[in-house]
């Protein structure tokens, strides 16, 4: 289209807007913001006289992308409309694949038909009839015609002339992609290492410090292949060439690529492990590479998913599915990825009917992931809903304890619920080419069990420690831990990271660690000014400054301080409802190891008096999955006494959070229990979401316990144990003044 977005004519865009069903107020706020624009021509260098158009959408701005979207959509309807009244004859890749007519990516279209005059007719007189009512022009200059290579030369021309554009034998690059490709793949992405090499020249390494040269390899010249390397899978050649050049300029300068004293493998190791985290770029190309395919398993519906299937697996799933007899460099590709996929991918169990019991990963806490170790010989293809009770989780067949324990942990559905796929590397769920990067790395890299040097090394929790301590939260600056060869030891001695610290402690901690940032700072100064260091004014500075910092007052030092979603106050002990209010607190107790889990709820009155209670022993996933199950104990309970309203306090923050925005998300390994709750919960009138803290959630945390050791008599409601009797007594008269 030429000037696509200057020439969108307004009333079209009104009554486009309206014919989607948008309400007349808001269509008429947006064509108020379209047509609020003013031009004035430039005549000698000044502006004369303003004017306002009839058409155009502003470039830059952030609503012009979302309208044009609507007038393409336009064009699109009238193709398929077209299409299905069979009045265009369109290109199918196979008898039984989709059918594709038309392509568009912002203002460019890529229109498939067959070469016959009468389909350019039809589509001609389509585009004429779109362009008299939107106001486009179609730009005849730079568009042109791409024929199969059977197509008869009297049909080229004859079809030339009636759209009046130009045959051509090669469309040249679309999206930054050739169009054309040749037998060889490394010249084909040849042009990847130029463009490169090209960016690389044109920096000034001498005039770069390390640092500087990190981050344009990470953020500048990283990006270049990014786009590519989603699409096809590079040749280790072509790989080997792009690490050679990010390592000339590493190590190098203007003039040379100077000595690499390690090799480029060993600087894309993470830091831990005595690398620098450059990325290697065959690993990066796979990531992305599964970022495409798990695009095919999310959205099946694509049409883009669609053609690949009906070529490649027809008949079976995107895991399943074999290179064929004559693949395209795409689809070869794809598969090359699906091996981080198929590493970390596992299903999700709704109802277990798409799910086969034993070869499928459906098991996220168990090492294999499935049970195909334990499959009998000859044994049919069976789901999981044939061997799993979802209410009560047991099954048939006779498995390990580890498997067993694995499975009573896992997150189940229900009998109407879906099976999904899930990026268990994830919290949410979804795949990220950054886990998918991790996970590749760390299957071909072994970890270092100890640093291939002597030099004696600081555990990094004693670096968070140091920079959360002095700023409250933790720094993304890294040091090279192997550098210092005590820090650790000293810290711990000085600031008695094993012992409470007293008052008179705290002062001497806060003087020292003044003082070493601003022995800092001077000698930062002193390098920079070419100045002479002067040690009686450092510790004066730093006297000063910390003795400053000891006169504030604690919370406003708290990272907690002016949170403005959530009150995280930390209450010393349970704080009663309000009369004629009921409260009820719940916990979990879980092992990451047995992965078994004991839940706690009790209903306490304004008085304190408990009123109800229920515990339970059973088996979670994640400690967070054991959160929700105790919270929704306790909805069952709060639906066994018949209650209304109530308040529900918890201490995990992460769940009252969730429950407070419907919008937010959640572990995927909680996702079914949370919306367990949710639906729980909108049966009563009033749910009272409040959060409080460990401490404070003593008596339910005690009940989780006994629950997790099986130990909690059956009557505790009614005649409490000893040591949750003391509990309940002073969170009823509270703590001595």
């Amino acid at each position: 289209m030429n000037k696509a977005y200057d020439r969108v004519d307004w009333q079209f865009l009104e009554a486009v807007l309206l014919k989607m069903g948008f309400h007349r107020n808001w269509v008429r706020l947006v064509m108020s913001c379209v047509m609020s624009v003013s031009l004035a021509i430039l005549v000698n260098g000044a502006p004369g006289r303003k004017f306002k158009p009839s058409r155009g959408l502003r470039q830059g701005d952030p609503l012009s992308p979302f309208l044009f979207l609507f007038i393409n959509d336009v064009l699109s309807t009238m193709i398929r409309k077209i299409c299905e009244a069979n009045l265009l004859d369109t290109v199918k890749l196979n008898s039984d694949g989709p059918m594709v007519s038309h392509l568009f990516f912002a203002d460019d279209s890529i229109f498939f038909l067959k070469a016959t005059l009468y389909n350019c007719e039809v589509l001609s007189d389509t585009l004429h009839h779109y362009c008299s009512a939107s106001g486009q022009s179609i730009n005849t200059q730079k568009s042109s015609l791409f024929f199969s290579p059977n197509t008869p030369p009297e049909i080229v021309n004859l079809i030339s002339m009636v759209l009046g554009m130009k045959p051509v034998l090669n469309l040249g690059l679309y999206l930054g992609l050739p169009t054309i490709w040749g037998r060889s793949k490394v010249s084909a992405l040849a042009y990847v290492k130029e463009n490169i090499e090209k960016k690389i020249s044109g920096w000034n390494a001498s005039t770069l410090s390390q640092a500087g040269k990190e981050i344009m390899i990470k953020s500048v010249a990283m990006a270049i292949p990014a786009y590519p390397m989603s699409v096809f899978k590079f040749p280790t050649t072509l790989c080997n060439q792009i690490n050679s050049a990010f390592a000339n300029f590493w190590w190098g300068n203007d003039t040379s690529s100077g000595i690499h004293w390690k090799n480029w493998s060993s600087l894309g190791l993470p830091k831990s492990d005595g690398g620098l985290s450059f990325r290697s770029i065959e690993t990066f190309n796979l990531a992305l590479l599964a970022k495409q395919g798990w695009r095919i398993l999310s959205n099946p519906n694509a049409l883009w998913v669609r053609v690949l299937k009906h070529l490649y697996f027809p008949y079976c799933s995107f895991f399943e599915a074999t290179r064929g007899s004559s693949p395209s460099w795409a689809w070869s590709s794809l598969l090359e990825g699906r091996s981080i996929l198929t590493s970390r991918c596992i299903w999700q169990v709704g109802s277990g009917s798409s799910i086969n019991f034993w070869r499928d990963n459906w098991i996220p806490r168990f090492p294999s992931l499935n049970l195909q170790a334990f499959m009998p010989h000859n044994a049919p293809d069976v789901p999981v809903t044939d061997f799993i009770d979802f209410n009560t989780h047991e099954f048939t067949p006779h498995l390990p304890s580890e498997a067993i324990n694995a499975i009573r942990a896992t997150p189940f559905g229900g009998p109407d619920g879906l099976d999904s796929l899930i990026w268990s590397a994830t919290t949410s769920g979804m795949y990220s080419v950054r886990s998918g990067y991790d996970t590749r790395l760390n299957a071909s890299v072994p970890h270092l069990a100890a640093h291939p040097h002597q030099s004696y090394t600081i555990h990094k929790n004693i670096w968070k420690w140091l920079w959360k301590t002095w700023f409250c939260h933790p720094l993304s600056y890294r040091i090279d831990p192997q550098s210092i060869t005590s820090l650790d030891r000293w810290i711990f001695t000085v600031f008695n990271l094993n012992g409470i610290s007293s008052p008179a402690d705290t002062a001497f901690q806060t003087h020292a660690l003044f003082l070493l940032w601003f022995i800092w700072k001077h000698r930062c100064h002193c390098i920079f000014n070419c100045e002479a260091p002067s040690s009686i004014s450092v510790a004066s500075r730093a006297f000063s400054a910390s003795t400053e910092f000891l006169m504030i007052p604690q919370r406003v030092l708290s990272p907690n301080f002016m949170r403005p979603t959530l009150d995280l106050a930390q209450p010393a002990n349970w704080k009663a409802p309000a009369p004629g209010t009921l409260k009820i607190n719940t916990d979990a107790a879980w092992d990451p190891i047995s992965l078994a889990c004991g839940l706690g709820t009790l209903l306490r009155d304004s008085n304190g008096n408990i009123l109800g209670g229920s515990s339970k022993s059973t088996h979670a996933s994640s400690a967070i999955a054991a959160e929700a199950m105790a919270i929704r104990l306790g909805l069952s309970l709060a639906s066994s006494l018949s209650l209304s309203s109530f308040q529900l306090e918890s201490d995990s923050l992460v769940l009252i959070s969730t429950f407070l925005n419907p919008f937010s998300s959640i572990d995927w390994t909680a996702t079914h229990v949370v919306a367990d709750i949710r639906a729980s919960a909108s049966r009563f009138d009033r749910v009272n979401w409040l959060w409080t803290s460990r401490h404070a959630n003593a008596a339910a945390d005690f009940v989780a316990g006994m629950a997790s050791r099986r130990v909690c008599p059956a009557d505790w409601v009614t005649n409490p144990p000893p040591s949750l009797m003391r509990i309940l007594l002073f969170d009823a008269s509270g703590p001595p003044p």
